[in-house]
């Protein structure tokens, strides 16, 4: 797990390191202070390995569409790509180092010394750039992402734009034969298609998970007894069993149920994995969020996986101190994301401090 993490030169960060991570986190702090880009900053340092994220990462954001000649600048701090963006975690003890640099674009493999050679392929078919480029037919640009291990070997992977005609692709290489890490991001509204989720509920009913999930959701919807996919419209589609004459499908059953869905199975499928989830509160009721954290955290211990979360909600924090509480290991930390003199840094809070400012009456958001 992650104990430690610092980042240099990503968005809002020009340097910045939070410590005494755990198992469960979460990040507070004023809209703007860059706790969604800490998230993304997590998600980018555990898949290194995919070149397509920087881009993913945008569209978490709703960009969707690229300026060939400012080539992933938004990523770098103060949109100047001669920084280098480095992230460095501390996990288990052992340094992992990720480096994302704007370069000029290589015509060979990405091999060198003692890293391995690429495999190519398209990282998106479409919808990135559409229009005004018919006349480009290549571009000398490319994030080349370098990722050091404790062993000091190096590997990496780069991501590039390729035109063909009047579309353009983003296309990206990768090293084989690397042991990936699994990491999900969770965006703070309603993103994840039926088709989606639909196949990952299926790969948990695979392999026996099923009722994880089920009772997961029974936290907000008891009267619950199954889930089933059945095929709608030509795609799958997740229903409910309520006890109603037939089934209902899980979009109809509000918001809430979709949600804790979402993160059930983020956890479930995301074994020895981390979990990324922004404004986690969204669509979920205060009376029931202890019960939640409760469940979350069962779910996430018994899959090891390392959750951060973000929130707005004053009640949100305090049921999850709550919930913690009851709960012979509190494996649950409070980050707060705070600017002062221009500089961003994280202030923690563990269960002595939290209960305190809590108990108090101190706004700590």
């Amino acid at each position: 797990m992650y104990s430690s993490f610092s980042i240099k030169n990503y968005r809002c960060f020009s340097e910045f390191t939070i410590d005494n991570l755990e198992r469960i986190n979460l990040f507070i702090g004023k809209n703007g202070i860059g706790k969604t880009t800490l998230l993304e900053a997590f998600f980018l340092h555990q898949g290194w390995f995919n070149p397509g994220l920087p881009f993913s990462v945008n569209v978490f954001r709703g960009l969707d569409q690229i300026k060939l000649d400012e080539f992933g600048w938004n990523l770098f701090f103060q949109f100047d790509p001669k920084k280098t963006i480095e992230i460095v975690s501390i996990e288990n003890g052992k340094k992992n180092t990720v480096k994302i640099i704007n370069t000029p674009a290589s015509t060979g493999p990405i091999a060198k010394n003692n890293m391995s050679e690429g495999t190519s392929g398209s990282i998106t078919d479409n919808n990135i750039l559409s229009n005004g480029i018919e006349k480009i037919t290549s571009t000398n640009r490319q994030l080349l992402i370098e990722h050091t291990g404790p062993d000091g070997k190096v590997f990496r992977s780069r991501v590039f734009p390729s035109v063909n005609g009047d579309r353009m692709e983003i296309r990206g290489e990768r090293p084989p034969n690397i042991k990936e890490k699994k990491a999900i991001f969770i965006a703070s509204r309603w993103q994840e298609k039926q088709k989606t989720l639909a196949e990952r509920y299926s790969d948990l009913a695979e392999i026996k998970k099923k009722d994880i999930i089920i009772a997961f959701l029974q936290v907000i919807y008891p009267e619950l007894k199954d889930l089933s996919t059945l095929i709608q419209g030509g795609i799958p589609v997740i229903h409910g069993d309520i006890g109603k004459s037939r089934l209902i499908p899980i979009a109809l059953m509000g918001g809430g149920v979709e949600r804790l869905l979402e993160i059930s199975m983020g956890i479930a499928t995301t074994h020895d994995g981390i979990v990324l989830i922004d404004e986690i509160e969204n669509g979920i009721h205060y009376s029931i969020l202890e019960k939640v954290w409760k469940a979350i955290a069962q779910l996430s211990r018994k899959e090891n996986v390392q959750v951060f979360a973000t929130t707005h909600s004053f009640e949100c924090i305090q049921n999850a101190h709550s919930s913690f509480k009851e709960e012979k290991q509190y494996d649950f930390r409070v980050h707060r994301i705070e600017e002062i003199n221009g500089n961003i840094s994280a202030v923690s809070f563990d269960k002595e401090t939290l209960e305190t400012s809590l108990d108090s009456g101190w706004e700590i958001r």
